[in-house]
């Protein structure tokens, strides 16, 4: 099961500190695979730049932490449950599938509560990587 959540706090941890290269995933089969098509640049513009990540990452701590004092107060275990399902910055409410005719490289798009958008692929890296340099980039 592909955990979005974390994978992009992975992503957003990355563009606020500077790095030139996505994190590594392999240790997590439930991290995707993360890639900056456009570069570093690209990364960080597509989120406000490293204040911008930092902002998304401190809003969702934030987010967790009243999730974690509201389900404290509360013993019922579905009343927990919806706590930790709530939507927020980073947890995904709605999934499109992106038309092939659109994009050679990109299957879905994920869209959060806060308005993120994440762009996945459930193609091998090496088809992707082939398609990026067929279209002189990422195909969006």
């Amino acid at each position: 099961v592909f955990n979005a959540v974390e994978s992009a706090k992975l992503y957003l941890d990355s563009v606020s500190r500077g790095r030139m290269y996505p994190p590594s995933t392999s240790q997590s089969v439930e991290l995707g695979t993360i890639t900056f098509p456009g570069g570093n640049a690209s990364a960080q513009a597509g989120v406000g730049g490293m204040d911008g990540a930092r902002a998304i990452l401190k809003r969702h701590d934030q987010e967790m932490r009243l999730v974690k004092a509201s389900s404290a107060g509360s013993s019922s275990k579905a009343a927990q449950n919806e706590m930790s399902n709530a939507t927020g910055i980073l947890h995904p409410v709605s999934i499109h599938l992106v038309p092939g005719k659109e994009s050679k490289s990109l299957t879905l798009v994920v869209v959060t509560g806060g308005g993120l958008r994440y762009y996945l692929s459930s193609l091998a890296s090496n088809y992707i990587n082939l398609a990026q340099s067929n279209q002189g980039g990422f195909d969006y």
